[in-house]
């Protein structure tokens, strides 16, 4: 995705791929929002933008935070370690140190099954 893509298709394009990943249905989802499905189709597809609430609904439903459906492909990271960040605060610092070894285990066994 280039860097102009619009916010509306941004948007759209975080929307869908968050209802996928939760195995949600257009129809679904829309009736869960209270609007028709043409009208998730549209927001998904780039062409229509929700208001404030809609869109803080649309997140409740997809369970992300609003900002994550506006971030472009290469900020994810960003946000994932905010989110992280954020998770482990509470935690002290022995059960922190655990959760960064796990996770630094899983990128490293992920990564190395692209290869």
């Amino acid at each position: 995705m280039t860097q102009d893509v619009s916010l509306t298709k941004i948007f759209g394009r975080n929307v869908t791929a968050r209802r996928e990943k939760l195995q949600l249905q257009q129809n679904e989802l829309a009736d869960r929002l209270n609007i028709t499905q043409d009208t998730l189709s549209r927001i998904e597809h780039g062409k229509n933008f929700p208001k404030a609430m809609l869109i803080e609904k649309i997140a409740k439903e997809l369970a992300c935070s609003e900002s994550e459906l506006f971030c472009r492909p290469t900020e994810f990271t960003q946000v994932y370690a905010a989110r992280i960040s954020s998770l482990l605060k509470p935690l002290p610092q022995a059960k922190q140190e655990i959760i960064v070894d796990f996770v630094e285990f899983f990128s490293r066994y992920f990564l190395g099954r692209r290869a």
